[in-house]
């Protein structure tokens, strides 16, 4: 699943938009990346964040599941 938005990556550190707490001033808690990515983990899964022309991606990638 991928979710596109407006606006653009930090440029110095990406990554620090999964820590708990990484939200804009006075915007919500920034709690909703870091608990996708701990969600996506826990069923060998990823969030992907990637810059494009018109905005950012948001990517969820899950594995499928096989029967045993």
């Amino acid at each position: 699943m991928t979710i596109r938005n407006g606006g653009r990556l930090p440029a110095d550190d990406p990554e620090k938009l999964f820590s708990p707490r990484a939200a804009s001033q006075g915007k919500n808690w920034g709690m909703g990346l870091a608990t996708a990515r701990l969600y996506a983990a826990d069923a060998r899964g990823a969030v992907r964040l990637s810059q494009g022309e018109d905005g950012v991606s948001a990517s969820l990638e899950l594995p499928e599941e096989t029967a045993p």
